[in-house]
């Protein structure tokens, strides 16, 4: 499922967190929100300062939750292990490889322009 990644300067776990995130989005008329992250934005401004914003691709795999289970305290969220983490690699490896050889097996196409939806 497709959504919207939200981020900001301090890291936020729980419901009422998640559900900001989701009014705000709702608001500027964004999307849904699906995923909170903060290193992706790191990589944006890199490339943004470089002037290659434009050749910048994000494959993002969602290895923690931002919000506790219904039996579970934040607190005790934050402290636990959420197992997501191995398959959420081995997602993000599958997807991205594809990308990848996809790019660089067609690099007379993709070097000098960058793809974009068809």
């Amino acid at each position: 499922q497709m959504g919207v990644s939200v981020t900001g300067d301090s890291y936020w776990h729980g419901k009422g967190s998640s559900l900001h995130a989701d009014v705000v989005t709702q608001a500027y008329g964004a999307g849904t929100y699906m995923v909170t992250q903060m290193e992706d934005n790191a990589f944006g401004v890199a490339a943004m300062n470089a002037d290659k914003l434009d050749r910048l691709i994000v494959v993002r795999d969602v290895v923690n939750y931002d919000q506790p289970y219904p039996t579970q305290t934040v607190l005790e969220s934050l402290d636990a292990s959420s197992g997501a983490f191995s398959m959420g690699m081995k997602n993000g490896f599958a997807v991205a490889s594809k990308i990848i050889n996809t790019l660089a097996g067609n690099w007379d196409a993709y070097g000098p322009s960058t793809p974009r939806n068809q």
